[in-house]
């Protein structure tokens, strides 16, 4: 089995859509990507609306000029969909927008810093990732020793969707820890575990889902003991499973989930481990004035 404890959060990035024409156009692209994220383009308005209803997995909208009310009515209905997602556009920010501010023509490198000071900001523990890593694997592994399971991405994203055909999600709740893990792919996932751990060759519906359930507690138990050693307590409710990758989950966070994806040479859909952790307790020094002091902290 490959040893991932030396994973970091070096290689997380995020999925930015960029509206074509914008001021500095490719130069804005390159430099974006050299930053390490993701870019995804944009030709018009209506593109912006269908390649977020297409890809669950952005971090941030990146249109530096507004020059026209279809643009400006594209990404307020965004913005209504999914309230959290950054929008880095170039208009002065009013009630009506609430983007994050962009002068018209700011240099590509001012833009740039903008995304990775709002993308940077999560306060997730370097240890965390490799520790749900490791029991992700070891748990799928244990049942079927030739997965051949890797890692090939991990990114943050702010969208409510389910990542895969059937998601198990589970709450921890607690006087220090809070917060929802979910396990997201193809059935043919935890159909192939159920049969090896069953003995079955065809599992019912059922079995699958409850193959989905019991990864995602064993993920959130591993999550649990890795807070309760710094004092964070918290216990466990019972999983939910979905069907369907149109769901949606309202979840009230103005920072992004973390996303790891795995892959199997047996498989042609990935498995998707996202987390969204929270702490109780007023706001740290220079932490995102989003976070009102008594509300729930991201880290």
């Amino acid at each position: 089995m490959a040893d991932h404890t030396c994973m970091s959060f070096d290689s997380i990035h995020g999925h930015v859509l960029l509206l074509e024409g914008a001021p500095h156009g490719a130069v804005l692209s390159g430099a974006l990507k050299d930053a390490g994220y993701r870019v995804s383009v944009a030709k018009s308005p209506e593109e912006v609306l269908s390649a977020t209803d297409l890809d669950a997995s952005f971090a941030a909208i990146v249109a530096p000029v507004i020059d026209s009310a279809s643009l400006s009515a594209a990404l307020t209905s965004l913005r209504h969909k999914n309230p959290h997602i950054p929008v880095f556009a170039g208009a002065p920010e009013t009630p009506r927008h609430r983007f994050d501010r962009l002068l018209p023509g700011v240099p590509a490198a001012q833009i740039v810093a903008a995304v990775r000071e709002r993308l940077d900001a999560h306060h997730y523990d370097d240890r965390i990732l490799s520790a749900l890593v490791e029991t992700t694997t070891r748990i799928l592994t244990s049942n079927v020793a030739e997965l051949g399971l890797e890692v090939t991405e991990t990114f943050i994203r702010y969208d409510a969707r389910m990542l895969g055909q059937v998601t198990a999600m589970l709450d921890i709740m607690g006087t220090g820890l809070v917060g929802k893990v979910m396990i997201s792919g193809a059935a043919d996932w935890f159909e192939l575990q159920s049969r090896a751990m069953l003995g079955i060759d065809q599992p019912n519906q059922s079995m699958i889902s409850d193959m989905a359930a019991e990864i995602s507690n064993v993920v959130a138990a591993d999550v649990r003991t890795h807070y309760l050693g710094r004092g964070l307590d918290s216990v466990m409710g019972t999983p939910t499973v979905f069907g369907g990758s149109d769901v949606y989950v309202r979840i009230y966070s103005p920072r992004p989930s973390l996303v790891t994806r795995f892959e199997s040479p047996l498989f042609e859909a990935p498995l998707f481990v996202e987390w969204l952790l929270e702490r109780k307790g007023e706001d740290q020094a220079g932490e995102d004035p989003l976070i009102d002091a008594g509300e729930l902290e991201f880290f």
